[in-house]
């Protein structure tokens, strides 16, 4: 594919003059790269902007200049830096905002309306702790939030089913504690989560009246994953069968949740209801038997399907292929699965199942830094928003006054990225949201008619200004100018036009001299002249005078016109 073809099917949304519309410049089709695991040895701008982008949600060339400076193995370090846990997210009704532990978190469970507040709190919270770059915390620069996510879309539960914003802040939260430790640790703990149990029905799971629905999910979407369908005995696939989807059924009866008397949220187990025989599965496990052993027999479970399959390396190839589809590429070819996933699996099967050797391995190699690696993806609808605000530097943190101003930022936020189809806390269904994976298209789901209209909207709006409930989130293109680039680059239009594109979009999708004319005559000088230095004109009366108007008028047409370009799209 070629990166731009998918794209220029929306050339409608895209906010170039139909007089000077140009063609993407010629790229050839997208070659997978025959790179491997062996160590990156080449590091500069580009290759820090790229695991930036691709491991957080978006940089500052400031942040991007930081992480250059660490040296890879530096970056990738402080990258997978084990955090404590954030302060829990506070609502301006129940909680004292000075003190930043007092959280509804804790408090007893509310009525609809609270409990509806409770959860658009706990939404913008987690997207504040999104947009964090600040290096001088541990917290600035981490994959933490961006793995948080990823295992969102796997173990997916969805709040509207799960309907108690405690549930969902305490499910959120395993999958932040957990974010880079232990995989088997994640399977055991999210099995008896209260929020899955609610989800998936393990709540009503019994001897008597089995419910297959989490046994199903686990196999098929959680843990090992469903091959090819074999012909006969129908009901086989490849590395489990529904006879094991049975016995697994029958190994996890018997959990229930239930509310404490602190407020807090626990699950338990009930013998009477558990299925207390022997548990035989098919030959996909080696005919393991899970002996009755009660509340435990879950663990059993997990590690037999980690350990336990006719391939070894079966789940672990499983979840490497979820992670490579998010951080690097959704097409994996042979080459791609024999000498990037299946060494990942070994790595993580040899580390007991532990998940930061594995992304240590994957960020310190060749194969993520590949040229055909990089600009080759649709950025999802929070890489896209959270990606402006910290590339811009938009302060939803420090320059706003109050807490609730800052959650107001933050919320705004999340509703851009829900209407362009990614809602926090509620995938469209047990299997993640399509771009993540779903077959043939991946990330070009992200892309149609409504959600188009939903990107070019939100990047029009925030050049001016974007209305968070009274507080105007802007990209301020004039203080961006100023932070970035010298005033040699910045009083020469050509220089500051490469300078700024050179950064904000893929170096591997370079712009022809036709874009960059239009960048320069009808975007930067909006078609008042053909002279170049008309920018330089007004760039010196504004350093001369302190009168803004002109040049934000002209930094704000272009801005409009850039951040509506298809390669802007692109990480």
């Amino acid at each position: 594919m070629n990166r731009r073809s998918f794209l220029s099917a929306f050339d409608s949304y895209f906010f170039v003059p139909s007089s000077a519309r140009v063609a993407a410049p010629p790229v050839s089709d997208i070659q997978r790269p025959t790179s491997t695991l062996a160590p990156q040895t080449v590091w500069g701008e580009e290759e820090a902007k790229h695991l930036v982008r691709r491991a957080t949600f978006g940089a500052s060339k400031k942040l991007v200049n930081y992480v250059q400076g660490l040296g890879l193995q530096g970056a990738v370090n402080k990258l997978l830096i084990s955090l404590s846990a954030p302060n829990p997210p506070q609502n301006a009704t129940e909680d004292n905002f000075s003190n930043p532990t007092d959280s509804w978190t804790i408090k007893a469970n509310a009525n609809g309306e609270s409990n509806g507040q409770r959860l658009n709190s706990l939404r913008a919270w987690w997207f504040g702790l999104m947009l964090e770059q600040d290096y001088s915390k541990p917290e600035g620069f981490n994959v933490r939030e961006k793995m948080t996510l990823f295992w969102h879309n796997h173990f997916v539960t969805e709040s509207q089913i799960v309907d108690e914003a405690h549930y969902c802040y305490q499910y959120n939260a395993l999958l932040r504690k957990n974010a880079i430790g232990s995989y088997r640790t994640l399977l055991e703990e999210i099995t008896v989560n209260p929020a899955m149990l609610r989800y998936l029905n393990g709540d009503s799971n019994t001897a008597f009246n089995p419910n297959e629905n989490y046994g199903r999910e686990l196999l098929e979407l959680f843990s090992i994953g469903k091959g090819p369908q074999t012909a006969d005995p129908i009901g086989d696939y490849t590395f489990y069968n529904e006879d094991d989807v049975k016995a697994a059924t029958r190994v996890l009866t018997g959990w229930r949740h239930q509310v404490q008397a602190d407020n807090t949220i626990s699950s338990y187990f009930t013998p009477q209801f558990h299925d207390q025989k022997a548990k035989q599965f098919s030959a996909r496990f080696k005919n393991y038997i899970i002996q009755p052993a009660g509340e435990t027999e879950y663990k059993t479970l997990v590690d037999m399907i980690l350990t336990q399959s006719e391939d070894p390396l079966a789940a672990a190839k499983f979840i490497c292929r979820r992670l490579y589809r998010y951080f690097v590429y959704y097409q994996i070819d042979q080459f791609t699965e024999d000498n990037i996933i299946a060494p990942l699996a070994q790595t993580l099967f040899n580390s007991n199942f532990e998940f930061k050797p594995v992304l240590q391995q994957l960020f310190l190699s060749q194969h993520f830094y590949d040229v055909l690696n990089r600009g080759c993806v649709i950025k999802n609808p929070i890489d896209y928003v959270a990606g402006v605000c910290k590339e811009f530097d938009v302060d939803t943190n420090g320059s706003v006054d109050t807490p609730q101003a800052k959650y107001n930022a933050w919320f705004k936020l999340y509703e851009e990225a829900m209407e362009m189809q990614l809602n926090l806390l509620d995938p469209p269904g047990v299997s993640g949201w399509a771009g993540y994976g779903q077959e043939p298209s991946y990330h070009e789901y992200w892309i149609n008619s409504d959600t188009m209209y939903q990107r070019k909207g939100f990047t029009d709006h925030i050049v001016t200004g974007v209305d968070a409930n009274g507080l105007m989130l802007s990209i301020h293109p004039l203080d961006f100018l100023k932070k970035n680039l010298s005033q040699a680059e910045i009083i020469d239009a050509r220089v500051m036009i490469d300078k700024i594109t050179g950064f904000l979009l893929p170096a591997v999708l370079p712009l022809t001299q036709a874009q960059k004319d239009i960048l320069l005559f009808d975007a930067l000088l909006m078609g008042l002249s053909t002279d170049p230095n008309y920018w330089t004109t007004n760039w010196s009366k504004y350093t001369a005078n302190g009168s803004t108007m002109e040049v934000t008028q002209m930094l704000n047409s272009f801005f409009t016109y850039l951040l509506a370009m298809p390669e802007y799209h692109l990480s």
